[in-house]
């Protein structure tokens, strides 16, 4: 009986979930009311806010369970990760996008807004996420860096953190761009990713992975 009631709950929470990501997305934030969640949920008022108590706790439930998807994403990257690490971090990462652009922009473009407008809830929520995703670079880093594919005097964390901002920046700039393809933006990320990680790759030039990135194609623009 206890299965059952905890599967009904996990169903209710991800129906909640599904409706609120859609109407942030099609309706706005700040426009969404709880009672528009809870008729979108098919659910009773008071029914909801036994799951929620507010729309920031919704945001950054949505956030969390997008971050959760692509942490489980970027994982199996991890697990097999291609042989040339520019391509392995840029698959990485590329995963993170594959989980956050199946929602509309608008979503995203709110939430940025939103942890602006409230630093000490929703903008710690997703700096957390943040760090998160960037503790998933460090492991696939210092993964690399025991297979001597990278150096191994590279500060992963400092690396991740540098490897990450390109990710974030391009991302940003997707979102409040009206022309930028999905498709240019992976493009944009991985020429950020080739050249940082040019400072990464070991010294010897005997990898592969450094002939590639030292190839004169990385500096077209």
């Amino acid at each position: 009986m206890t299965g059952r009631r905890d599967q009904q709950k996990r169903s209710r929470e991800e129906k909640i979930l599904r409706a609120a990501a859609h109407l942030f997305e099609t309706k706005g934030y700040a426009e969404t009311a709880m009672e528009d969640v809870a008729t979108c949920a098919d659910l009773a008022v008071g029914t909801l806010y036994n799951y929620v108590r507010s729309k920031p706790e919704l945001l950054l439930a949505i956030l969390r369970r997008e971050t959760d998807e692509s942490l489980a994403s970027g994982q199996r990257v991890i697990e097999l990760p291609p042989e040339n690490p520019i391509d392995a971090v840029t698959a990485l990462v590329g995963s993170y996008l594959d989980v956050f652009t199946h929602h509309e922009k608008q979503l995203w473009r709110d939430l940025m807004a939103a942890a602006i407008a409230a630093p000490a809830s929703i903008g710690a929520g997703a700096f957390e996420a943040d760090q998160r995703l960037i503790a998933q670079l460090v492991s696939l880093l210092e993964s690399m860096q025991t297979s001597g594919t990278l150096e191994a005097r590279a500060e992963s964390g400092r690396s991740a953190i540098m490897l990450y901002s390109i990710y974030f920046t391009w991302f940003s700039a997707f979102l409040v761009s009206e022309e930028m393809t999905i498709e240019s933006l992976r493009e944009e990320i991985r020429r950020g990713v080739e050249l940082a990680m040019r400072g990464l790759l070991p010294r010897d030039g005997g990898c592969d992975a450094g002939s590639a990135a030292a190839s004169p194609e990385g500096d077209e623009s």
